[in-house]
């Protein structure tokens, strides 16, 4: 399944859609219960089905799609495992308002599914945390489920009946995710030249750049560790895992070219996402849990700003003064980058 972003005529009269769309609401309503049943604060499932159908978008749902002299830009999304896509609607709603069509792909076994014709797909049982299996398996298969999106719409650009026909422009294709969805997104992007920008949310690589570079624009923004939050593992070897985790994801961004690695700090993993912003999820997404109401939106501002100015200035030609500053410390966040030296 995909959920589509894009920019639409000028509604003065507009209906926002639901922020999780129907098909999905009573499964993040029973996934959002679980999550809060043993929690200080627990919520009744009538409380969980609230918080998840009462959220309401800044979208219009099956709008028409503005009108322009060009064509717009495309960009793919892959989000976390078993989150579902509509969770990062910061980030797409804020690209499409800035003239991205954004496709944000929800991996059918990771999230429970109902399609159009009301077939429904569970969350699979076969999923595992087997180091193997994740980079030789799910990792493989989300990454060609990013290049099949490519080929899908490229069709729909082509059918003379869909919303996006002849108004994409293919030449301009890049892609991002958050989490096993940033993996994802670096592979297809090392596979794909179709993809001509990769951009990773705080995910770990699974090693897919160890061996190689990839051969294009590469950003990475990640959270910086903060003591009051990081889970220490209570053994020597799980503490030497999160340590080669850490080293790999704060460094993969020298493998881009140009690479560029920016380090939000105190951020959590779920920062990434909606979950910065939504009171129901503070506690997982704030960088500061539920004491400060405005960091979340503040947060996620930058975010989207380092994520725009990324996509304007290497899929559009755009330069922006955001990435052409000195490695340093810009607020709350630090900046490095390959191009540093020049």
């Amino acid at each position: 399944m995909v959920i589509a972003w894009y920019p639409a005529e000028t509604n003065n009269s507009p209906v926002y859609a639901a922020w999780m769309p129907d098909r999905w609401a009573s499964s993040e309503a029973l996934f959002l219960y679980g999550q809060r049943i043993d929690s200080a604060n627990p919520l009744t499932i009538g409380q969980a089905q609230q918080a998840i159908r009462q959220t309401i978008s800044s979208s219009i749902a099956e709008a028409p799609m503005a009108h322009v002299q060009g064509l717009w830009p495309v960009l793919l999304f892959a989000p976390g495992a078993g989150v579902n896509t509509a969770f990062y609607s910061t980030f797409t709603e804020d690209l499409a308002s800035h003239g991205y069509v954004v496709f944000g792909i929800v991996p059918t076994g990771w999230v429970a599914t109902v399609f159009p014709d009301g077939h429904k797909v569970p969350t699979s049982n076969k999923r595992s945390d087997d180091l193997g299996w994740i980079t030789g398996t799910a990792l493989p298969l989300w990454a060609n489920d990013l290049r099949f999106m490519v080929d899908q719409i490229e069709q729909l650009d082509r059918t003379s009946d869909s919303t996006f026909f002849h108004r994409l422009d293919l030449s301009r294709v890049g892609t991002f995710g958050h989490s096993f969805g940033g993996a994802a997104s670096i592979l297809a992007g090392l596979q794909d030249k179709r993809i001509k920008a990769v951009l990773n949310l705080d995910g770990s690589p699974f090693g897919v750049l160890s061996k190689t570079v990839l051969r294009k624009p590469f950003m990475v923004i990640k959270h910086d560790i903060s003591p009051k939050y990081a889970s220490v593992p209570p053994d020597e070897a799980g503490k030497a895992i999160q340590a080669k985790v850490e080293e790999e994801l704060s460094s993969v961004y020298l493998k881009g070219r140009p690479g560029y690695r920016v380090a939000v700090g105190d951020a959590k993993h779920m920062t990434f996402s909606d979950m910065a912003v939504l009171q129901t999820w503070a506690e997982a997404g704030r960088r500061f849990a539920t004491e400060d109401a405005n960091d979340g939106a503040m947060t996620l501002a930058v975010i989207c700003d380092y994520i725009r100015a990324f996509f304007d200035e290497f899929l559009l030609g755009r330069a922006t003064p955001l990435l052409a500053r000195p490695p340093g410390r810009y607020g709350i966040c630090v900046l490095d980058s390959t191009t540093a030296s020049k």
